[in-house]
C-alpha cells in the first residue's frame, strides 16, 4: 500500500498487508488470491477511507476483509472478515466472492 497526495504517490509510510500481517485474520494458503481486488472507500462515513481486500478463492468460497481507516492511515486492529459462507452465498466449485469490490455507480467485472 502506497500513500499519495495531489502531487503523486510516495513510498514514505508504505506497507505490505497480507495474511501474515498481524491483525489480519486467516492463514496464507496457495491459490487464495488475497488482494486480487482492493478498494479504498469511506464505507463508515467518518471521512477516512477503509481498505477492502478481496480474496475470491479463500477456502474455495471467497472472502472480503475490511481494514478500518484512522488518523494514522489504515489499521489492522479490529479487521472485519466476511466470507461467502458467512452471508449465506452458496457456491459450486469456484466461489468468486470478493472478485470485485464496487462502489456506487460502478459495475463489477466478470471473471475471466
Amino acid at each position: 500500500m502506497f500513500y499519495g497526495s495531489a502531487s503523486g504517490l510516495t513510498t514514505t509510510g508504505s506497507r505490505l498487508i497480507s495474511y501474515n500481517t498481524s491483525g489480519v485474520p486467516g492463514a496464507a494458503e496457495t491459490g487464495d488470491d488475497f488482494s486480487s481486488a482492493v478498494r479504498l472507500a469511506d464505507v463508515t462515513g467518518d471521512g477516512r477511507a477503509e481498505l477492502a481486500i478481496g480474496s475470491p478463492n479463500e477456502n474455495s468460497y471467497g472472502a472480503v476483509w475490511l481494514l478500518r481507516g484512522n488518523s494514522s492511515g489504515i489499521s489492522t486492529s479490529g479487521v472485519l472478515s466476511v466470507s461467502a459462507r458467512d452471508v449465506g452465498v452458496t457456491t459450486s466449485g469456484q466461489g468468486w466472492f470478493g472478485i470485485a469490490l464496487a462502489t456506487t455507480g460502478e459495475q463489477p467485472r466478470t471473471p475471466a
